[in-house]
């Protein structure tokens, strides 16, 4: 007797082989080894391990950590153009929403820094509450990671090309994939 996976299980093992968890004999790959330590969704499990991996880890665990809760960018009924301007600042000239996370979070950690992040969030129409949800979701996948020994511990080494926006972008779209669209304007 031939025994069939359920539809579902079967989609989802198609899935690891698309994204290279799995091999063709469904055998757990080192992609794959590295996903199932990491508690998130496996492409944003895969966006993070590309990261590291092309040294530019801080914005991509940022998308991660920002993907992976609520959206922090609010959105009151009242005041929802000064909310939608707030955020195409951030946005800058690359109508990126995950670019604008990445953004609006380093705002948030600078203005931390100074002590004004409560007045930061209230006037850029951010959460507070998801901003440290994020910060959080950061740090436990920085040390899941570099337990993992895919970080190294100087922080500028795995940085070091964090200031490359095309090759960031390519690795966010690498993590969506196939889950993708294109807009065209």
């Amino acid at each position: 007797m031939i025994w069939k996976l359920p539809k579902q299980v079967q989609n989802a093992v198609d899935f690891l082989k698309m994204i290279g968890a799995l091999d063709e004999y469904e055998n757990l790959t080192h992609l794959g080894e590295f996903l199932s330590i990491l508690p998130v969704d496996p492409k944003l499990g895969k966006m993070l391990i590309m990261g590291a991996i092309f040294q530019c880890f801080d914005p991509v665990l940022t998308t991660v950590a920002g993907l992976s809760v609520r959206d922090p960018f609010l959105l009151p009924q009242d005041k929802k153009d000064l909310a939608g301007t707030a955020k195409s600042r951030f946005s800058a000239k690359d109508y990126s929403d995950h670019m604008a996370l990445v953004r609006a979070y380093e705002g948030w950690k600078e203005a931390e820094r100074e002590g004004s992040a409560y007045e930061y969030c209230w006037r850029n129409f951010l959460s507070s509450q998801t901003l440290q949800a994020m910060h959080s979701l950061r740090k436990q996948f920085s040390f899941i990671l570099k337990d993992a020994g895919l970080l190294d511990a100087d922080v500028g080494t795995n940085n070091r090309l964090s200031h490359n926006q095309s090759l960031v972008r390519a690795i966010i779209c690498s993590g969506l994939f196939p889950g993708i669209a294109s807009v065209v304007v």
